[in-house]
């Protein structure tokens, strides 16, 4: 046989004692034994040890039985006399993999989880943790963030953690796409709200005045216009709104802002303000993309599939190998 660690025990009870002070990745078990039947060691192995795996050996009169065996819990089974360099070998050393691949796959379990517990970032990736608790570490502070990174690699979730740590958690987290704003009324809708009055004759709030308090997320921050940068400025420079026609409106608000553009040449070219750059870059974080954080495609894959699997209903546990190689190897351009 190939290089295994192999332990014996005479009959049914010694196997139990010595699963219950050994660890053991497999159990070899022969149907035919003396004091106590191959069924009743199997089914006392499945309740107290439910890890361990188990290989069958049977006699070709015992083929039922060994079926049997594995409808209720055996890994596979073997006929007697058995080749110990070819079938036995390879049922043991599959059914290791496999107890191996299952703890795995709890393990992610687990961590995926605890994180969604917590409503943060999932990531096993040291660049990423390295990111998260810089973020994090800040979150008590009410200095601009700058986030750095592609679509896709939790910009907005970070934003909402650092939110949920710092004092500013029991107030608004206002998140904004300003890439999504219409052009022409962005500084409009981020600064001024509506212009013609409600009902009650007042003028509805603009987004940044509507996270006074609290923090305010502006995805895609390059995408402003000079004008709107300008106000922006104001807003961190100043703690207050110019409106037109009207006094400058107080505000207090953490602004948390992300891009995936590249500031500084965006700066140099004219296109973005050099002085809302030094503000908003007081504290840079970079998020590395998935394909530079292999290590958390399992991770994620395990967190996505638990969620499907209660919105829809599904009893799928786990991912299969071939399809978790698939997803390894996977470029993951754009991060989804």
């Amino acid at each position: 046989m190939r290089d295994f660690d192999v332990l014996t025990a005479e009959d049914g009870p010694a196997a139990l004692g010595l699963l219950a002070t050994t660890r053991v990745e497999v159990v070899l078990l022969d149907l035919a034994m003396p004091r106590m039947g191959g069924a009743e060691v199997l089914e006392h192995i499945k309740a107290r040890f439910p890890t361990v795996e188990v290989v069958v050996m049977a006699g070709h009169s015992e083929v039922e039985a060994a079926v049997a065996a594995v409808r209720a819990g055996a890994y596979a089974f073997v006929m007697k006399p058995v080749d110990p360099e070819a079938a036995l070998a390879t049922a043991i050393e599959r059914a290791i993999e496999r107890r191996r691949l299952v703890a795995r796959a709890r393990a992610l379990e687990e961590r995926v989880g605890e994180h969604e517990q917590l409503g943060e970032v999932i990531t096993s990736s040291a660049a990423m943790q390295e990111a998260y608790r810089k973020a994090l570490g800040v979150a008590a502070l009410a200095a601009p963030i700058l986030l750095i990174g592609e679509r896709g690699t939790g910009r907005e979730l970070v934003a909402r953690a650092v939110h949920r740590r710092g004092p500013r958690a029991g107030a608004r987290f206002v998140a904004v796409d300003c890439s999504a704003l219409p052009g022409p009324r962005a500084e409009d809708d981020l600064f001024d709200g509506d212009r013609d009055p409600a009902p009650d004759g007042h003028a509805g709030a603009g987004l940044v005045e509507a996270a006074d308090k609290g923090t305010l997320f502006l995805e895609e921050v390059s995408a402003l216009s000079l004008a709107a940068q300008a106000r922006l400025l104001r807003v961190l420079t100043h703690g207050e709104i110019a409106r037109a026609g009207g006094e400058p409106r107080r505000v207090d608000v953490r602004v948390i802002a992300s891009t995936c553009a590249d500031l500084r040449e965006r700066a140099a070219a004219g296109q973005f303000r050099e002085d809302l750059l030094y503000r908003l870059g007081v504290i840079l974080v970079e998020l590395p993309p998935l394909r530079r954080r292999r290590e958390d495609i399992a991770l994620l894959a395990s967190h996505y599939l638990n969620r499907y699997v209660r919105a829809h209903g599904r009893d799928v546990r786990r991912i299969g190998p071939e399809a978790a190689r698939l997803l390894r190897e996977h470029a993951w351009p754009g991060n989804a």
